[in-house]
């Protein structure tokens, strides 16, 4: 009925039971301009001759082989949007298309050919549920067309790159993208010291020694540290890395950062110079931390050297066991045997959240510093975590405690949610 029609879009899914195998006459559907199947099997017949006017191809949940999927890719010229997702039977893709603008690649597969000098945004990931073998899911060759990429995300995957780019590594398969403004780089190894160029949006989410920052156009900065490495924060250390990490960044107007990276940089930061350099930093997300005495002191360092610093979100961040084996007042904000640091003074923030709180006395003495920071406090909110494993009262003796700080600002709310 469909080839009869010959409609222009055709959208096939199926969410459960066995794939469902795609009738060859499907493909002699020679206006299709969009096409989307999931969970389906489908072999090229002899006669195809491919979609000349299609635009947007979504595979998801399907089974193939190289030469059909292969065929079926280069089969369409006038093609801007392609999506693989969860496919087996695959083992190299080699995508050549002039026109493709947006590729999104994730399964498990053993070699990556690319051909595409119109790409605008591509995502390659590897599902590690689907890898049998992990050093052979690479991608080869497939960066060698990709210098007009305007966004990159590379997740689970390992990179062998070609021999113009075997020397710097993937900084200098960066660096090669002049037209690169989205940067996500996740889960890696191999990699001590990750960095983008001119680009607006960098994500790092993985476990690095060391970070340089070169980007002075970078407006949105995430920093997810997979790793938390013993630290002492010892005065007169070698490195003074916020300044290393942050120097470059001055158009940056919003961090996300979790206790591992504020542990990395706390490392070295005690009576050095600041950077000086996030003037026009407005907001700062710090989520997955324990407010250890390291993070708190990583989290000053920024602090300090952000003026105008308008808006905090910080999220709590305990385990069930870990608040179950938690009594409410062993966890001081930080060690006061350590050396004293040096307080911030946030004379610009409006707002601060704080979600996932439990009532833990850490929390609340965290509560209680914000406060005494912020002369121009507006609206605090403190959020309540829905599985909070303690009692009522507990909580309400809490909220008491907040409710009663003291405040730099005269206009300060504490809203409890």
């Amino acid at each position: 009925m469909l080839s009869r029609k010959k409609p222009s879009s055709i959208t096939i899914e199926f969410s459960c039971g066995n794939y469902y195998k795609i009738p060859s006459c499907l493909f002699s559907i020679s206006n299709l301009e969009y096409l989307q199947i999931d969970r389906c099997i489908f072999s090229l017949p002899r006669e195809f001759e491919g979609f000349k006017q299609l635009t947007v191809l979504n595979l998801k949940y399907f089974s193939s082989t190289d030469s059909d999927i292969n065929n079926l890719i280069s089969s369409c010229p006038w093609r801007n949007t392609l999506r693989l997702k969860y496919f087996e039977g695959i083992n190299c893709l080699r995508i050549q298309a002039q026109a493709l603008q947006v590729l999104e690649v994730k399964g498990s597969f053993e070699d990556f050919h690319l051909h595409a000098p119109n790409l605008s945004n591509v995502y390659v990931t590897l599902d590690k549920t689907e890898v049998a073998d992990r050093s052979k899911n690479h991608l080869m060759q497939a960066f060698v067309s990709l210098t007009g990429i305007e966004a990159l995300v590379m997740k689970r995957c390992m990179v062998v790159l070609p021999q113009a780019f075997e020397d710097a590594g993937i900084a200098n398969l960066i660096s090669s993208c002049l037209w690169l403004k989205t940067l996500h780089l996740k889960y890696f190894e191999g990699i001590s010291c990750p960095y983008s160029s001119s680009g607006t949006h960098l994500e790092v989410q993985g476990n690095f020694e060391d970070l340089h920052l070169h980007a002075p156009n970078l407006l949105y900065l995430t920093l997810d540290k997979t790793e938390t490495e013993q630290c002492d924060a010892v005065a007169g250390d070698k490195k003074n890395y916020p300044k290393e990490a942050f120097v470059s960044l001055t158009s940056i107007e919003e961090l996300s950062i979790n206790g591992p990276s504020l542990t990395y940089l706390s490392e070295g930061c005690l009576l050095t110079e600041p950077p000086g350099v996030l003037d026009r930093l407005r907001k700062v997300s710090i989520g997955e931390c324990f407010w250890h005495w390291t993070e708190v002191l990583g989290a000053c360092s920024i602090f300090r050297n952000a003026p105008m610093l308008r808006e905090l979100e910080i999220q709590f961040f305990a385990s069930n066991f870990y608040r179950a084996s938690l009594d409410r007042t062993s966890q001081p904000i930080w060690d006061h045997d350590q050396t004293e640091i040096e307080e911030p003074t946030l004379h610009h923030l409006l707002t601060a959240t704080t979600t996932g709180f439990v009532g833990l006395e850490y929390e609340v003495d965290l509560v209680r510093l914000l406060l005494r920071w912020s002369p121009a406090l507006e609206e605090l909110k403190v959020v309540r975590d829905d599985e909070d494993v303690l009692n009522d009262v507990c909580m309400y003796e809490s909220l008491t405690k907040l409710l009663a700080l003291p405040r730099a600002s005269t206009k300060a709310k504490i809203i409890a949610i």
